[in-house]
């Protein structure tokens, strides 16, 4: 993986530290203000085209059918013989409902078990892949810790509103996510 997109998503330190905050926060009225906080922060990350480590399924294992690991060291390029198929990978819920994972670090991605490769890929795209799979109920953050859920009619409004804060004060980044 590409140094940069490491570096990218390692730590998102406010983002996560908006999240703690709130899903930590045991008072109601409290609990309501930390969450509208960590919408705000999480409006910023994605005006500043913020990545995520978000899990794939290889669909035809046809990455790891090019492996050879008793070979293989680091630093070796590898050529893959064949196209490689990635679909994100998706949380089924204890009544069977699927989501769309949102990591926000690599710590929270390590708390459990998911697909083998990790990529990184804007907060923005995950939420607006959240919302238009029709397959999905949502987004689900951190779901190996104290997860939180958007639904995809809260996805809706949240995107909404982010296009109408953008129009009215542009993101400052080259990459904000318009």
């Amino acid at each position: 993986m590409a140094k940069e997109f490491k570096e990218g998503y390692l730590e998102n330190a406010r983002l996560d530290a908006a999240y703690f905050l709130f899903v930590n926060e045991t008072e109601e009225m409290e609990r309501s203000v930390a969450f509208v906080r960590f919408l705000g922060v999480l409006a910023k990350a994605v005006c500043d085209g913020a990545i995520v480590p978000t899990p794939f399924v290889d669909v035809d294992n046809a990455f790891i059918a090019s492996l050879d690991p008793e070979n293989l060291k680091v630093g070796d390029k590898i050529t893959l013989h064949q196209d490689v198929k990635l679909r994100m990978d998706t949380m089924t819920a204890a009544d069977g409902s699927l989501w769309i994972p949102l990591f926000i670090n690599d710590r929270a991605i390590s708390q459990g078990e998911t697909a083998n490769i990790i990529s990184p890929v804007r907060i923005q795209d995950i939420l607006k892949i959240g919302l238009e799979r029709k397959d999905v109920m949502g987004v689900v953050i951190n779901p190996f810790g104290k997860a939180l859920t958007f639904e995809k009619d809260f996805l809706e409004r949240f995107l909404a509103d982010y296009r109408d804060m953008v129009k009215k004060e542009p993101c400052q980044s080259t990459e904000g996510g318009n």
